[in-house]
């Protein structure tokens, strides 16, 4: 029920800002048309108005009807602080109060003089400058019946007032408003309906995709925002875990007991994306039994209103880095667990590494086949590291799970108690291509053995 709601929910987002994208279309084009109505209608208002002048006739229009709407559209499309209902609640309330607005500047005075024949002029146009509205931007039926009920109070109720003493007007304008709103609410519902449905079908391939891509990169594939991909330098946080012994467990049970292999490991690989996910990881390459997994790097924008963004960064990837940790933490333990739910007695064990720094993530391939890929020295210097915890299962005990990490990293876990980890020195046994690294510190976990 959770995951339905929150998929219901990821929807229903995704539709409602649909929707007050295409309002902000037609608040631009309104705004735009007010604007034309004050030049194009002063001749027609002369008969009514000797003296009007266009002036007289436009700057109204511009004040009460164009500013307004401008502003609006201006907050649908660029404000980013306001939720997607805030913006809802805006362009509904404008609406309504616009057509009155427009009405009061010489309609409805003009009605009230008893020059009611002012109405035909006008009544056309505001059935379809309404329908417009229900028909284009389409909302959902909660906005819907509160667009309805606003249009009620602000604009067909006014006007209903206005023409009560003539009742030809009255009639005539009582039955194009309910003809008119009746069509627009059942085509408003078609019209959102079609689009949830599209939308839903579109949220089922991206979250199908997104099993296989991660959700990072099916959002921006079907979001249209492959730049989101291209060449992109982060600092973040890198851990690279593999299991030791899973080869000569696998080779013990090939044939008839194969399938204890494929039950482990399915749900190993399930497990360790769950504690991934718990932490914000991201898991970006499965290759045999390892995980290359992610820390910071995506999504790892810094706040720009942070007056010290050097702080702000440095928070970051503190926050990250315990992260990390906490997740590598939790694998061991869940790595016995599954050992012990399938009666597993050859000794597997969990050993990784963690680095911290510069790397950049690119599209790899061509036009047929996209990799989003990791790049840079941070990559190779974690398998360096991971590779290197070999040594501590042939030097201190081949039953304990191993995790070391680079001074850098150490530094930004801001360590209380320096008595978790052992600081080990690789002047005798350097790291494979690493010969830079000097000293590592090393975490050991104790397992069912």
């Amino acid at each position: 029920m959770a995951i339905e709601k929150n998929f219901n929910t990821l929807v229903e987002e995704e539709l409602l800002a649909n929707v007050n994208k295409r309002a902000f279309y037609i608040c631009s084009l309104y705004a735009l048309t007010f604007a034309l109505f004050g030049f194009t209608s002063t001749r027609f208002l002369k008969q009514y108005f000797e003296n009007l002048t266009l002036w007289q006739n436009l700057w109204p229009r511009l004040l009460f009807n164009t500013l307004p709407l401008v502003l609006a559209s201006l907050y649908l499309r660029f404000n980013t602080s306001g939720g997607q209902v805030t913006k809802a609640l805006i362009w509904i309330i404008l609406f309504p109060m616009m057509f009155s607005s427009a009405s009061l500047i010489y309609t409805w005075p003009l009605i009230i003089s008893d020059k009611q024949d002012v109405f035909l002029y006008m009544h056309a146009t505001h059935i379809y400058a309404v329908s417009i509205i229900y028909i284009i931007i389409a909302p959902p039926l909660r906005l819907m019946i509160l667009l309805t009920g606003l249009l009620v109070i602000f604009f067909w109720g006014p006007l209903a007032i206005l023409l009560s003493s003539n009742k030809v007007l009255f009639s005539l304008f009582l039955n194009d408003t309910l003809f008119a709103c009746i069509i627009n609410i059942i085509s408003c519902q078609i019209m959102y309906k079609l689009r949830l449905q599209v939308a839903t079908a579109n949220e089922i391939k991206k979250s199908n995709a997104s099993k296989f891509l991660g959700g990072e990169v099916s959002n921006a594939v079907f979001g249209m925002n492959m730049e989101k991909l291209a060449d992109k330098v982060h600092n973040g946080i890198l851990l690279e875990t593999d299991i030791r012994g899973y080869t000569i467990f696998t080779n013990a049970h090939t044939g008839s007991n194969n399938d204890i292999v494929n039950l482990f490991t399915k749900e190993y690989f399930h497990n360790i994306a769950k504690i991934v996910a718990k932490y914000g990881g991201y898991i970006h390459k499965t290759q045999g039994d390892s995980h290359l997994i992610s820390f910071g790097i995506v999504d790892d924008g810094v706040d720009d209103g942070d007056d010290d963004v050097e702080t702000s960064e440095a928070a970051r990837l503190t926050l990250h880095a315990k992260a990390a940790m906490q997740a590598m933490d939790e694998i061991p333990p869940m790595m016995d667990q599954l050992l012990d739910k399938y009666n597993i007695t050859e000794n597997l064990r969990v050993c990784g590494a963690i680095v911290s720094g510069t790397l950049k993530t690119r599209l790899v391939g061509d036009d047929q086949r996209l990799e989003w890929d990791l790049h840079g020295d941070l990559v190779i210097t974690a398998t360096r590291l991971e590779e290197y915890t070999k040594w501590f299962c042939k030097s201190i005990s081949d039953k304990l799970s191993y995790l070391v990490f680079t001074k850098e990293f150490y530094q930004l876990l801001e360590v209380q108690d320096e008595n978790l980890y052992t600081k080990f020195e690789t002047i005798e046994n350097p790291i494979r291509d690493r010969l830079d690294i000097k000293y590592i510190y090393l975490k050991q976990y104790s397992t069912r053995y």
